[in-house]
């Protein structure tokens, strides 16, 4: 029987040919049934896993009819729960269930079964299952590995080990410190306009490749360049016309080494992609997204761990804190009209105290440059500081956008390089080092140019005398008064500009300068050198140690009251991790939502008084009080709205435990590269008065002229209203 051919279309009407045919087909099958002749179907008579043919029904219900029908929430399965466990909790009365509050409320001698609520904890004898409280910190453990979003370090206790004794989760998400460009005067009520994010070894670009407005130039220093200008000094090879130079173009064509000059042969200084005449911008280094962070904590099992996560957790009983997206001033902090600004300016911004200093008798100036800027310092205080941060604000009586730098962010960016580098020691020579300090002696050339400080010779240059900063070594002023290298040299202001290290790096990182070779940037000279086993600058992260050679002859006296002739050469190092200064050169207040407050209840000075330590983690709660000083029973505003973090008595010596999210308190011990690898000074001048309670000044990073720091090193000895030359300040803001 043939089949049909003929396709019909859509609105075709039938012919009586078409009908026929149909009629014909259907004729045919119709003979064929009634004859016996057509095809037939076979059917199965049981189930078959290898037959072709249709199965009848009577047979897949019947073996339907053997199965035990499924029912919600139950499962299948053979019977792996034999009849003497069935039995066990057939008798099993609802005494035998222990309810307990917490696991440590539990022992070793009980299961613990967690109810999926997590409202309470049932324990039964261990006699029945073999099961401790250990094993469920572990099984706990083993879930929360399975997400990559977090990372924990614990140091068993006791421990002084820098090195973590463990970790659980990806090291990676400690790595979530990335460098912006702020504007700092067009933030919104409660966040701040990011002009967009650098790349993180060069501060020249952001990560688009694009150049970035990150040197600051004045108007007269841009206008050297929009006159004609040609690239021989006889003007034969014009470049441009006048206000027609393109500074992309110019660097993109030629680099750095090609000089242009005026219509008088004269050399100009030549404008760069990277300046801006604008006066707005701070670099800040920031977080992307909030984050979670536990620093110095201990859990339930008795371990003190450190942690970063993406997300809200209780970690061993410990409940992550939330640190918003917020970005920190990566070094000490200077101002231009009054507001805090963290950026590189080519000029001096003209604010008072924006400065370095000639030496003692201004005899050596090398330090000093007039047109340059500086940190502030000199009368910056916890509560100065407060003031200069807060006046980028819209609303300068708000702790935000913008706010002085807080404990709690500050200390969340060293957990998160502690952990991202398992030591605490980041301050290791080794590592990033201590910076402009005293850590470390020097006695050669070598150790010179590995540690930084200064050599001086009265001969000519045929014998030096080696010094760190905190030494006299016979540079004496008339009558043979000595002062230690620091004072002597610039009377212990800031030796570095503020961000210079950062944007001498990022020179480097452009030009793809190599480790310990020199090279000029703004008429200074620097080298650099690579961490141990970290990303290096050349690999994308701006991780180095970077050195400034200066050096002047000089005319002083010896410890004999003789006039000399003396050539000081001296080089300061900078230790810079992740883009930000870590320590040495000058003190930092970080008083941000962190107060300590003392008592004194002797009636001299020089004793170990107690102190207590309150933390608000949370940047728009921060307080603002002007009150250094209260009486015995009287209180502050913070005392009663931040959390208190505990009580400590003592001051001086190493720590071998710091209390959490803080770079004091603690209990003492360790050394300088073991325990907690901080020191805490504080003799307790900052009252003189007795039955007086006060607050206390929190310093961090030191200053030249002290050995034995790091970065979460304290300086608790004066009140939170002092304010001295080696002391400045620095912001953070809402991202």
């Amino acid at each position: 029987m043939n089949k049909l051919t003929k396709e019909f279309q859509s609105g075709e009407v039938l012919k009586a040919q078409d009908l026929n045919t149909i009629k014909d087909k259907v004729n045919e099958l119709v003979e064929d049934a009634n004859s016996g002749s057509g095809a037939t179907i076979d059917i199965d008579s049981s189930l078959s896993t290898t037959s072709t043919n249709p199965v009848q029904n009577k047979v897949i219900t019947e073996e339907l009819d053997k199965k035990v029908a499924k029912v919600d929430g139950k499962g299948l399965s053979t019977n792996d729960f034999d009849n003497l466990y069935k039995s066990k909790v057939d008798n099993m009365s609802e005494s035998s269930l222990t309810h307990i509050g917490s696991i440590e409320e539990a022992t070793d001698e009980h299961l613990i079964n967690i109810d999926p609520s997590g409202e309470y904890i049932e324990t039964v004898l261990k006699s029945e299952y073999d099961l401790t409280k250990q094993d469920i910190y572990n099984k706990i453990a083993e879930l929360q590995l399975q997400s990559p979003n977090k990372i924990a370090v614990y140091y068993q206790s006791g421990s002084l080990s820098p090195e973590s004794n463990g970790n659980f989760g990806l090291v990676d998400i400690a790595d979530c410190w990335r460098p912006y460009l702020i504007d700092c005067t067009k933030n919104r009520l409660e966040d701040s306009r990011i002009v967009g994010e650098l790349k993180r070894n060069n501060f020249f670009r952001f990560v688009d490749g694009s150049f970035a407005p990150t040197v600051g130039i004045t108007s007269v220093q841009k206008a050297e360049c929009d006159v004609e200008l040609y690239l021989d000094e006889s003007g034969t090879q014009q470049y441009c016309d006048a206000n027609n130079f393109d500074a992309l173009a110019f660097f993109n064509e030629f680099g750095m080494d090609q000089k242009l000059y005026n219509s008088t042969g004269n050399e100009v200084r030549i404008l760069r992609p990277w300046e801006t005449t604008e006066t707005n911008y701070s670099i800040m280094i920031g977080l992307p997204c909030e984050m979670y962070f536990i620093d110095n904590e201990i859990g339930n099992s008795g371990k003190r761990w450190k942690g970063v996560f993406s997300s809200p957790i209780t970690w061993d009983g410990i409940v992550a804190k939330k640190l918003e997206r917020t970005g920190l001033s990566p070094g000490p902090s200077t101002t231009f009209g009054g507001k805090f600004r963290n950026y590189f300016f080519l000029y001096n911004t003209g604010d008072p105290n924006t400065m370095s200093c000639k030496g003692r008798d201004e005899l050596f100036t090398a330090f000093y440059r007039a047109d340059r800027t500086y940190p502030r310092t000199n009368d910056v205080n916890q509560m100065s500081s407060a003031s200069f941060a807060r006046a980028n604000n819209y609303d300068s009586t708000k702790p935000y956008p913008f706010s002085e730098i807080g404990m709690f962010a500050y200390c969340c960016f060293l957990t998160s390089h502690e952990i991202k580098h398992n030591t605490k020691a980041l301050h290791s020579p080794s590592l990033f080092s201590s910076g402009i300090s005293s850590n470390d002696r020097i006695a050669n050339y070598e150790q010179l140019l590995q540690y930084g400080g200064v050599r001086y010779s009265t001969d000519g240059g045929n014998t030096f005398v080696y010094a760190i900063w905190n030494e006299t070594k016979g540079l004496c002023l008339s009558g043979g008064n000595s002062s230690f290298m620091s004072e002597f040299l610039n009377v212990q202001w800031a030796k570095e500009q503020c961000m210079e290290a950062q944007m001498a790096l990022s020179f480097a990182a452009e030009l793809g300068i190599q480790p310990n070779t020199d090279f000029t940037f703004y008429g200074e000279t620097y080298y650099y050198q690579n961490p141990d086993g970290v990303v290096s600058l050349l690999q994308g992260e701006m991780n180095a140690r970077l050195y400034k050679k200066v050096s002047q002859t000089i005319n002083c006296f010896n410890s004999a009251g003789e006039s000399i002739v003396a050539k000081v050469e001296c080089i300061i190092r900078v230790p810079i991790m992740d883009g930000f200064n870590i320590c040495g050169d000058i003190s930092r207040y970080i008083p941000g939502g962190c107060e300590i407050v003392g008592k004194r209840l002797n009636e001299a000075p020089g004793g170990e008084l107690p102190y207590s330590i309150y933390l608000e983690t949370d940047q728009k709660k921060f307080l603002s009080e002007s009150v250094v000083y209260k009486g015995i029973n009287e209180t502050f505003e913070f005392e009663r709205k931040y959390k208190k973090i505990g009580e400590y008595t003592g001051f001086n010596g190493f720590r071998k435990s710091l209390a959490p999210y803080t770079f004091v308190g603690g209990d003492a011990g360790g050394t300088i590269l073991t325990g907690e690898c901080a020191k805490l000074e504080g003799h307790d001048t900052w009252s003189s008065s007795t039955n007086q309670i006060g607050r206390m000044a929190s310093k961090q990073g030191s200053h030249a002229r002290l050995s034995e720091i790091g970065p979460r090193f304290a300086y608790i000895t004066n009140a939170a209203s002092y304010a001295v030359r080696n002391v400045g300040s620095s912001m953070q803001v809402l991202l």
